[in-house]
């Protein structure tokens, strides 16, 4: 017995230990370096070869994928499915199942929380991202937008901004909250239509003043 004891504190030491180290990389680390390293590289390649910035942060798009862009730090972003598309025509991704050493697409906004407003998992903005990254930083540390949400089936559009926001600031990635928040924004006259025709369960005229408000701090 005493042994059994032994060895199943021993266990709970070791993962105690091993949990300890991943919260300590994830405070200590700027970012998870290698989706960006790669990324970076991309941008650098591209720009090498005659691509020219859309803005003054020096975001480029991807050759036959204009709905992706790449910016200098090496965040590639686009709708899920574009994304999705890419990086499995670029060979990068890993069948389901496989250990996690390939790219993923992840939602930058939660699809379920995009779909009362109109949005489908389909067209919900991504960010690419290596699958190890993807399980450690976004839902194994401390971006886990359900714990900034309150217990509710329907979130509504400002919530789900400032949730989301909120999560990506705790993991270091500043540049993914700007996006959602530019994503919103730029879909603002949609969100909106779907509060004034009924389409979001339960909204009042309140939510709606509310939501009106919020659009116009994103501009």
């Amino acid at each position: 017995m005493k042994g059994i004891e032994h060895t199943e504190h021993f266990d709970k030491q070791v993962q105690e230990t091993g949990r300890r180290t991943v919260e300590k990389r994830l405070r200590t680390a700027d970012d998870y370096p290698e989706s960006r390293a790669v990324f970076s590289g991309w941008y650098r390649d591209l720009r090498d070869q005659g691509a020219k910035p859309i803005d003054r942060r020096g975001t480029i798009v991807m050759p036959d994928y204009p709905e992706l862009e790449l910016t200098r730090k090496g965040d590639l972003f686009g709708p899920y499915t574009k994304m999705r598309n890419f990086l499995e025509e670029g060979g990068v991704t890993e069948p389901r199942g496989q250990k996690a050493v390939g790219m993923e697409a992840h939602h930058l906004i939660e699809d379920r929380l995009l779909r009362p407003f109109g949005f489908s998992r389909d067209e919900a903005p991504s960010v690419g991202i290596y699958a190890h990254e993807h399980a450690e930083r976004v839902h194994a540390g401390d971006a886990r937008v359900s714990a900034e949400l309150p217990r509710r089936l329907i979130y509504d559009i400002d919530s789900v901004v400032d949730a989301h926001v909120s999560a990506y600031e705790a993991i270091g990635r500043h540049e993914w909250g700007e996006r959602v928040k530019q994503y919103v924004a730029d879909n603002a006259v949609r969100i909106l239509e779907a509060y004034r025709t009924g389409t979001v369960p339960g909204a009042t005229a309140d939510d709606i003043r509310r939501v009106e408000y919020f659009f116009q701090t994103l501009r």
